[in-house]
């Protein structure tokens, strides 16, 4: 940015005369002196930065030893600021301080003093006038020992003078206006080419090509000019603020244009409270410039987003791939103001993306906000309260929160995020918010999705508003690349080859394409770890990323690993709301493992099945982020056309035990008249009220279905009813510990003991399985895996897992499970598990007895009678 210098303010520079402040020995110290410039706490009255030998340089000859008459604190930024620095960028300022000095502090670059006003005045200036030019990034803070206070008024109005300068240059000389501006004339140029060229005749496949070609010119061409125009509105909105009078009249002028602004309805993009925070206002006028450079495309439609969700309830916002929506909606309404009375809370529909947005929105947001603005709550807690501007989690805590609080008090905005993934917790969310809505007018509801029917959801909602932002413009090159071993996808053995496909062209991507990191989508946690086990270079580093790592190592892929290549092996939880830096290339399989429910067996399946084509546009978008990408579907383009539009929602595949159990929590007598966006079959529903009531957890009186004692416990708890059971059961015969170990293992089940490899290696596992084998089966093998896993030192495990044929990881994973049921149980129902164990995997007891019988309880619907050979045959 250019240099530019600040006009006169026409302020007389007033001088003190310091000698009418000298107080005698017998005078009490004055109170704390005020700061000015950014808000801090004030330091004590004896704490003066006064020369100190050794810490800092000696003062001038014509220098004494008393204290000064102002501070200035110059606090550091991003980065550390060295003495030598600090004192070269001093030495460019025409007034030079009377003190200097240098706290032991890496937040602190130096202090400096002065004795007149006028020099202090003229130093901050100087400083913050610096700093808009980017010449340094340190933040200065005024302390005055001299209370006058006209001080603060005079230096008010000089940083404004100052401020409203800078906005008004960067507005017309930026230099992202200037960039974006000699892209405009480029685009236009080739646009007038486009239109010679149509003028002649053409063949007409040729013509309709240049026609595509010029609309997309003309529409990026609209888009970086709607982008131009939401800055330059944002700065004149600083503008109008920092030339707003302070009079008393001017105040009550100001509130009745306030009046008459909310009647017309014209929403600013900044609210603004008290007084102005120049480190805020600084760091806003920084972000507004990112937004304008980084060029997201929801930035365009930021003023129209705005003006919808301030006159609308409702809003379905359909944002594509690379849009900006997950992490610069929030930051719009926080700013705005608009449905930020109380705390906007933001749902994602897993840990991790509600993890990684936060993260981001904190990384933008910061020193726009104050402290603790931003939350994420991973987990659910009725003690967890709405105390922030903004809040993140997932769908299934925000339910879990509407459970204890009917009207959502601390609420003022609910968004749901990746509403087209349509999970169980997202429908039955948007069903409560809906009858919410109607008792909170003043509450605002926002659906955010890239695939969604937004018609659906928008007919679902009494037809409130639609708002389409397009997706970023970076291109995606798809090819092709269906194997032969895709014919017969529905035996175990071609999803093996299909696995070993993925890992081959991951290899040759590595090794024929340039830099950049690739995505390769799997359909499990065994496939991911099979895969990242069976990718070998040194130059590159296999990461998984799938639902069951711990956050710690799912967030090992947006390390940077240099001079190596990322190459991710993914579940579909990579398929929306991350965004991973660096990723240029993605192998899509085609594949995906859903959960569905079977209402004539009574069981749910793990089966492999074909993506839907939302699902695999939303996998080539993770190649186009944040540079153009190319995606590898390793399947044929008549079988993309071949797969369903949208994927089905998850109401209508998996068992409604849980959705049931909750649906009755909150008050609805009748399951089959509740309120869905899709409702699921009778059968479905009929099959999940029998099984809840022969847990024991509902009854039936009078035709009305209610939750038992036992029923409400499961509800706080959130957990799979059977589980929820079965570590109840456990807790009343005093086995906690067997019970949260023993529903952690069930969760992992089939990935404890690994069985890869040829037959000889698979033989090799099953006689390392024999010696946990127990008597009263596999459930009680798996514990008695895991009670010996726990007991071994932590350098030991790994070894142990080896030499055993156990799943290392898996077992972590359980781990992680234990700790959290545990934390959950004592948060929610006081219920304090033991760290030690009463049952003996080698020494019979009454714990065995009792084991037996939690089990049976829990799992009673899989009971089986053998009715003779003859039958099975």
């Amino acid at each position: 940015m250019n240099t530019f210098n600040q006009p006169s303010s026409g302020v007389t520079t007033r001088h003190h005369n310091f000698n009418s402040h000298r107080q005698s020995p017998s005078q009490q110290p004055p109170p704390p002196p005020p700061s000015y410039g950014v808000q801090t706490s004030h330091p004590p009255h004896n704490s003066f930065h006064h020369w100190n030998p050794g810490v800092s340089n000696p003062p001038d000859k014509t220098s004494t030893l008393r204290r000064p008459n102002f501070d200035i604190t110059l606090r550091t930024g991003r980065r550390s600021f060295r003495r030598d620095e600090f004192l070269a960028l001093i030495s460019e300022c025409d007034l030079k301080p009377e003190f200097k000095s240098f706290p032991a502090s890496d937040r602190i670059a130096g202090v400096i003093g002065f004795r007149q006003w006028c020099d202090a005045l003229d130093a901050v200036v100087w400083f913050w006038k610096t700093r808009l030019n980017e010449i340094h990034d340190l933040m200065p803070e005024l302390t005055s020992y001299v209370i006058v206070p006209s001080d603060m008024n005079e230096l008010e109005r000089r940083l404004k003078a100052l401020f409203t300068y800078h906005v008004k240059c960067l507005m017309n000389e930026g230099k992202e206006v200037k960039r974006l501006n000699v892209e405009i004339d480029r685009l236009s140029k080739e646009i007038d080419s486009f239109c010679k060229v149509l003028s002649k005749p053409l063949p007409i496949p040729v013509y309709n090509q240049r026609v595509e070609k010029k609309k997309g010119l003309v529409a990026e061409k609209n888009l970086i000019e709607k982008r131009i125009r939401e800055f330059k509105n944002a700065m004149e909105c600083l503008v109008k603020k920092f030339e707003e009078e302070e009079e008393d009249d001017d105040e009550e002028e100001g509130k009745n244009n306030k009046v008459l602004e909310d009647e017309e309805s014209v929403v600013s993009v900044f609210k603004f409270e008290g007084r102005l925070d120049w480190k805020k206002v600084h760091c806003m006028i920084m972000r507004e410039r990112k937004r304008l450079e980084q060029g997201l495309p929801i930035y365009a439609y930021r003023s129209d987003i705005i003006q919808q969700v301030h006159s609308h309830q409702v809003t379905v916002l359909i944002g594509e791939t690379g849009s900006g929506k997950s992490t610069q909606l929030v930051q719009f309404l926080a700013d705005s103001g608009v449905g930020a009375n109380e705390s906007i809370v933001c749902t994602q529909p897993r840990k991790i993306a509600s993890k990684s947005v936060s993260e981001r929105v904190q990384e933008e947001s910061s020193g726009c906000y104050g402290d603790n603005t931003i939350k994420n709550y991973s987990t659910f807690s009725s003690s967890k309260c709405f105390d922030s501007r903004i809040t993140f989690m997932t769908d299934n805590c925000l339910l879990q929160h509407y459970m204890d609080d009917k009207n959502l008090f601390g609420v003022s905005c609910i968004i749901i995020d990746e509403a087209h993934e349509r999970s169980l917790n997202t429908d039955i969310l948007l069903a409560v918010i809906k009858n919410l809505l109607s008792r909170r007018v003043d509450m605002r509801l926002i659906i955010m999705s890239a695939t969604a029917d937004a018609e659906q959801l928008s007919d679902y909602f009494y037809g409130c508003g639609i708002l389409h932002v397009l997706g970023r413009n970076f291109p995606v090159d798809v090819k092709y690349v269906p194997s032969d071993n895709m014919e017969h996808s529905g035996s175990a053995v071609i999803i093996a080859l299909y696995v070993s496909d993925v890992v081959r062209m991951a290899t040759e991507i590595h090794k024929t394409e340039k830099e950049g990191s690739i995505l390769a989508f799997l359909t499990s946690q065994v496939e991911v770890e099979w895969a990242c086990d069976k990718f070998r270079d040194t130059s590159a580093v296999a990461l998984p990323l799938h639902g069951k790592l711990s956050s710690e190592e799912q967030f090992h892929v947006f390390q940077n690993y240099s001079g190596k290549r990322k190459v991710i092996f993914a579940t579909n939880l990579a398929e929306t709301s991350l965004t991973i830096p660096g990723v240029k290339y993605v192998i899509d399989s085609g594949f995906v493992k859903d959960c569905r429910f079977d209402p004539s067996s009574g069981m749910s399946v793990l089966k492999v099945c074909r993506i839907s084509q939302s699902s695999a546009l939303q996998r080539a978008g993770r190649a186009g982020r944040t540079e153009p990408g190319r995606c590898y579907r390793l399947y044929s383009e008549d079988d993309f056309q071949s797969m369903e539009p949208t994927q089905e929602p998850e109401i209508r595949r998996v068992h409604l035990g849980v959705a049931v159990l909750r649906i009755l929590a909150l008050g609805v007598k009748n399951v089959q008249e509740f309120d869905f966006v899709d409702a699921p079959s009778s059968r479905s529903i009929e099959m999940a009220i029998k099984n809840l009531i022969q847990l024991g957890v509902i009854t039936l009186n009078k035709n009305v279905y209610g939750l038992t004692h036992e029923g409400r416990c499961l509800v706080r708890l959130g957990v799979e009813p059977r589980l929820g059971k079965l570590i109840l059961g456990c807790c009343r015969y005093g086995m906690g510990r067997e019970g949260v170990v023993l529903a952690a293992l069930m969760a992992n089940a089939s990935t404890i003991f690994c069985r890869v490899g040829n037959e000889d290696d698979k033989q090799r596992s099953d006689c390392h399985k024999v010696q946990f084998c127990h008597c009263d089966g596999d459930l009680f093998t798996l514990l008695s895996v895991y009670k010996e896993w726990e007991a071994l030192p932590r350098d030991s495990k790994n070894k142990w897992c080896w030499e055993n044929s156990i799943n290392a990881k898996s077992m972590r994973r359980c781990q992680d499970i234990v700790v959290e049921l545990e934390s959950c149980l004592e948060r929610e129902l006081c219920i304090v598990t033991p760290n030690y164990w009463h049952w003996n995997p080698y020494k019979p007891s009454d714990y065995d007895e009792y084991l037996k019988k939690v089990i049976l309880a829990s799992l009673a619907e899989n009971v089986a009678m053998y009715s003779g050979c003859d039958q099975l045959a």
